[in-house]
């Protein structure tokens, strides 16, 4: 247990090692998403269906000082020697989904984006990884020079529509990760059967008068997470929560827009945390070994500038990828009570496929980076810690969550 001292004689106790902390709402969620929103006539937000790591952290820390008046000071509020929730690290975020109907309960994330739903001969469905073909001068596309392989369709017949927010099985993305092109349709749900929209009408009330503004009504959906067939809650992976935050047992906290109610609690061993534990270390018993190709799998948002140190090193080469429209990201300062600047950003389920050098130039170069990529996927830290001098430019670190990720194989047959 780490000890760091405070103004005073007292000690904050710093739960050092990772726990894992389960959120279960107990109300409609709404978590806004990272652009400008007024109150006005035809105003309309739709609530993100994930809540960003930077709200959940925001929720903690502000759980810590509710339980902890005393410890608040404005003046110290993100000063690394006062604050003591200033080194409290989100490393990843996982759904746990209880189907009640057979009261299954598995944890899932965001699938990943080269894996497709398909149909076999007997019309069953399934998913499949693309292959991967290699780019030569008989095709002709039209796609950066640095590109050298491209994504084309499995064997089985793609379904027409793909679902847009599909959620893989921890389970199923083990095997993933080890190379398997394959998987059975019960291992994914459809994020959009596991919420329940509601609609919500509101007006703005006036900071200084406390009443309400004329014509400034705003119209809301907002998430219940929770269906006739299954129930959600996020499993949190945290680092450097002060013990006296208050997770002793179950606990209530304030989460999203509005401030609205979701239990808290430590969680003990069970097999969903022995599930992560198993993914964070597949790499102890598992290696590249002689595949030249690996993959590296976006866990969670990703800033744009943290990628560029993979870009950028001698001993890797980019493939190709696969990723959606890059999204803006960002968060809130307690201390200047303002939105944080934006930043462009990748999300989960991201693919970027590298090769590496094996050339007796850039042998131990390659070797190094693949060891910080390892250590990356087993400790849960972020991408950022490859280029430590990016980190004092951007306004938000890794201690928000962004820029975690896990190393996967690729079969190049």
């Amino acid at each position: 247990m780490n000890h760091s001292s405070t103004e005073s004689e007292s000690y904050i106790s710093i739960e050092t090692k990772t726990i894992y902390l389960e959120i279960k709402p107990l109300d409609v969620l709404f978590f806004r998403e990272f652009k400008p929103f007024t109150s006005g006539e035809d105003v309309f937000a739709r609530s993100l269906s994930t809540p960003p790591l930077t709200t959940i952290r925001g929720a903690l820390r502000a759980h810590y000082f509710r339980n902890n008046p005393s410890k608040f000071n404005k003046k110290t509020l993100n000063d690394p020697t006062k604050d003591p929730t200033y080194n409290l690290t989100i490393k990843g975020l996982y759904y746990k989904i209880i189907n009640k109907n057979d009261n299954i309960t598995s944890l899932y994330l965001q699938k990943p984006l080269d894996v497709v739903k398909v149909q076999n001969s007997t019309g069953e469905h399934m998913f499949q990884r693309l292959k991967l073909e290699t780019i030569n001068d008989d095709i002709i596309l039209s796609v950066p020079s640095y590109i050298h392989r491209i994504f084309v369709s499995p064997s089985e017949k793609l379904v027409r529509k793909q679902p847009d927010n599909m959620l893989m099985s921890i389970d199923a993305f083990i095997e993933y990760l080890s190379s398997t092109n394959e998987f059975p349709a019960d291992r994914f749900i459809d994020f959009s059967d596991v919420i329940t929209e509601e609609p919500k009408i509101g007006i703005k009330i006036s900071s200084e008068t406390r009443t309400t503004e004329e014509e400034m009504f705003y119209y809301i959906i907002t998430n219940r997470y929770e269906t006739d067939k299954y129930e959600t809650s996020f499993i949190v992976e945290v680092e450097n929560l002060p013990d006296s935050t208050g997770l002793y047992d179950k606990e209530i906290i304030k989460i999203g827009g509005e401030g609205k109610l979701a239990e808290i609690k430590k969680c003990k061993n069970s097999r969903e945390i022995s599930k992560i534990k198993e993914l964070r270390t597949f790499w102890l018993q598992n290696n590249l070994g002689s595949n030249n190709l690996f993959s590296i799998y976006l866990f969670t948002p990703t800033p744009l500038d943290y990628i560029a140190p993979l870009l950028n090193n001698s001993g890797l080469k980019l493939e190709t990828y696969m990723m959606t429209n890059p999204a803006l990201i960002g968060g809130y300062s307690l201390q200047k009570r303002a939105p944080k600047k934006t930043m462009k950003a990748l999300l989960p389920g991201t693919i970027l496929l590298f090769s590496r050098d094996n050339s007796k130039n850039n042998g131990d170069v390659t070797n190094n980076i693949l060891q910080k990529l390892v250590f990356l996927h087993k400790e849960g830290d972020s991408l950022l810690q490859l280029n430590s001098t990016e980190a004092k430019t951007l306004e938000m670190g890794s201690e928000n969550g962004f820029g975690r990720i896990f190393v996967g194989k690729i079969n190049e047959t």
